[in-house]
Order: C-alpha cells, then structure tokens, then sequence
C-alpha cells in the first residue's frame, strides 16, 4: 500500500488543470499578460507559458473545458482572482475539487486513473 491522500492528486493533478485553463482565460479573455497572469496565480511566467502551451496541466485542462459546469466555475475562478475576490474564489474551488469527486469519469480523464474510494472520500467517514 502506498501513502497517498486526496491533498496530494488535487496538488499534482488537478490543480495544474484548473490553472492551465485559468491561464488561457486570464489571458484569451482578460487580455493579461503572461506576467500579470503569472502574479495572480501566484506562479512564475514560465511556468504560464507551460499552462498555454499545455505542457503542464494539459491533459486534465481538456476534460476541465469538456465539462460545461466545471467550465463555467473555472471561467468564475479568473474573474474572481482578477477581481480579487478571495473568499468567492476559495468557494468556488471547493466546489470544483467537489463535483469532480462527484464525476468518476471526469476524475479519471484529469488524473489518469481510476478514483480510489478510499482516497476521493476519505473525509466522508
């Protein structure tokens, strides 16, 4: 048995999606540069230019934008984060990390895998 919690696939694999897709948003739609994209995401400019050349978060960012829902709470994460509005921000995360725990085939496209009951729902005692 391997040592792994739901933190972790959200830090390695989720995240990275939800921030590719949020990069192209900042930038497409908001008219950002990949600096000031970089500085509200709170990561460096090469690591956008990964995000938009999809080297990093990729895979995950496709099934993110396949999902009209999920897409629709990640457009609402680029304009809560160029409005600085933490709280509605950190809301509407937690709801992305939830209903992509509620969508086994979504969680597989993002992170590769089949979700692991014991790891998606551990907080569910």
């Amino acid at each position: 048995m391997t040592l792994i919690t739901w933190y972790e696939i959200v830090a390695k694999k989720i995240l990275p999606a939800i921030r590719c897709v949020v990069a192209e948003i900042l930038i497409k739609e908001y008219g950002l540069t990949q600096v000031k994209a970089a500085e509200l995401l709170g990561v460096s400019q090469p690591a956008i230019s990964h995000y938009i050349s999809s080297r990093r978060g990729g895979r995950g960012a496709t099934a993110l934008k396949s999902d009209p829902e999920i897409y629709a709470l990640v457009k609402d994460v680029a304009k809560y984060l160029v409005e600085d509005n933490r709280i509605k921000l950190m809301k509407t995360i937690d709801e992305i990390l939830r209903r992509i725990r509620e969508k086994p085939e979504l969680y597989r496209e993002i992170v590769g895998e089949e979700p692991k009951p014991e790891i998606i729902y551990i907080d569910k005692k």
